[in-house]
């Protein structure tokens, strides 16, 4: 069989692609903005090739919630999407191992500051899974830890497909943290490879449609 090439479907622009101007918008593009605006759904799964326009459904949440938490991870990824984000003029802050500083409680009180001042004049956070578990299993100190994920009101782990089993239970747990925290919470999980187990355990056995 010889393949000539293929395509992704395409239709008139809906919501922030029209208002960007865009030409045309992919099928999928116009369903993550659905969800985005007019679904009472909590989590959402985008499956799309690489360079198929998947980074470009973030900005529906990122232009209509006032902070959004993109969840990359390596620190690699991070700094990649980081440069990609600033050069379409969204102000990105980056928060890592290497943007926190002390222990225990003074480190508690550091990731909140973060967020408070970075959120008050961002549009996004960029950050890595362990700096959300290690807030969920104590290792920051204090229950204040977790004010951390009160502060978005939309987060989005994108490439969740690098993720190992180890790794994947910790996005479970903080999916169902982040659903029970937050009323009206959009969670984004995209991938060009998305587990279909990870995505049906999420359904069947954490009870988020």
């Amino acid at each position: 069989m010889l393949v000539r090439g293929a395509s992704l479907a395409t239709e008139e622009p809906l919501y922030g692609y029209e208002r960007r101007g865009f030409e045309y918008a992919r099928g999928f593009q116009n369903r993550v903005a659905e969800w985005v605006y007019e679904d009472n759904e909590t989590v959402a799964v985008l499956r799309a090739p690489t360079g198929g326009g998947k980074t470009a459904t973030f900005h529906e949440l990122i232009e209509s919630r006032s902070l959004t938490l993109l969840v990359y991870p390596t620190n690699a990824l991070l700094r990649q999407q980081r440069t990609r984000f600033e050069r379409k003029g969204v102000d990105t802050a980056v928060l890592n191992s290497n943007t926190l500083e002390g222990y225990g409680h003074e480190r508690t009180e550091n990731l909140l500051q973060f967020v408070d001042r970075y959120g008050a004049d961002h549009s996004v956070v960029i950050t890595n899974p362990d700096i959300l578990q290690a807030a969920i299993q104590d290792m920051y100190r204090g229950d204040q830890a977790m004010d951390f994920f009160d502060r978005f009101e939309a987060i989005v782990y994108d490439e969740f497909h690098f993720y190992d089993a180890l790794a994947a239970s910790g996005l479970l747990l903080q999916t169902k943290v982040i659903s029970e925290r937050i009323p009206g919470a959009k969670i984004l999980l995209a991938s060009a490879t998305p587990d279909e187990q990870f995505v049906k355990f999420i359904s069947e056995r954490i009870g988020i449609n």
